[in-house]
């Protein structure tokens, strides 16, 4: 939405009449799935520039945000809307089509490759409305579309208990099981983590390789002291796997000085033969 004069004249705190819940800046509460807090937005069409506020604002949606979230490699935070909630132009307003599962979008749009492919795509702070239907969609395995689904509930319960551990868990295995449905090939996942992983998320406050570390040491644990589910066996398999690419430029050179070594004792051995 956007007015025909300053939105200060047009934003409240408290409740007014002809004013509706709504978003004006990022900072207000805007968080990976969750808002936290909202303000009061006037609907009048008289003070309109465009006619954006006649979308359908009261259904179901994704909210992210229009300007860059931060100034490094992570650029947006997709949250769900199930409360009608109207926005300013700071946000992007995203409706599912065809019952596309609302869940999905978001943690797609929060996970490291769209952040990675806004980030590269575009140079400005802005992101745009073509790049947002650019972002390329992962092909999820049969059930994880529904433990997605199920870890996004569990994440929002996570923050009213104030379980902050269990939160980043959440956050942890919704992100391995985006990144995993793209299956991208040991190079290539390496040079993404390298590019974004060491970075912290957003709103989360910790990288995206931290979060790995954690969980990994946890299931690690639990597979020793009680087992673990299938679900959790699948999880660690995946994490480890996204773990080796993340540390495969470290051991490269490690491998490269091992193989010299290695070629230069050979040498010697077929040298001292003759």
């Amino acid at each position: 939405i956007e007015y025909n004069d300053s939105i200060s004249n047009h934003v409240s705190d408290t409740e007014q009449d002809g004013y509706k819940k709504g978003l004006h800046r990022v900072s207000d509460g805007l968080n990976p799935y969750v808002i936290h807090e909202s303000k009061f937005i006037d609907l009048d069409p008289k003070s309109m520039l465009y006619e954006a506020y006649l979308r359908p604002w009261h259904l179901q949606k994704v909210i992210a945000n229009a300007t860059r979230i931060s100034g490094g490699t992570w650029r947006i935070v997709a949250a769900i809307d199930n409360n009608g909630l109207y926005c300013y132009q700071n946000f992007h307003g995203i409706w599912a089509k065809k019952h596309f599962p609302i869940e999905i979008i978001a943690a797609v749009l929060n996970g490291l490759v769209a952040n990675t492919f806004l980030s590269i795509s575009h140079k400005t702070r802005h992101n745009r409305k073509k790049d947002l239907q650019a972002v390329p969609i992962p092909n999820f395995e049969e059930d994880d579309v529904d433990w997605i689904k199920h870890l996004i509930t569990e994440y929002k319960i996570s923050l009213n208990s104030g379980n902050t551990s269990y939160s980043l868990d959440l956050i942890t295995q919704i992100n391995v099981i985006v990144l995993s449905g793209y299956n991208l090939p040991n190079w290539l996942m390496s040079e993404l983590l390298d590019y974004i992983g060491h970075e912290e998320q957003p709103r989360i406050g910790v990288s995206f390789v931290e979060q790995l570390r954690i969980r990994h040491g946890k299931l690690v644990d639990k597979k020793f002291l009680e087992g673990l589910t299938p679900r959790e066996s699948q999880e660690l398999t995946r994490i480890n796997k996204t773990l080796d690419a993340s540390e495969e430029k470290y051991y490269a050179s490690i491998k490269a000085d091992l193989a010299m070594i290695s070629s230069s004792i050979q040498q010697k051995r077929k040298n001292s033969a003759v």
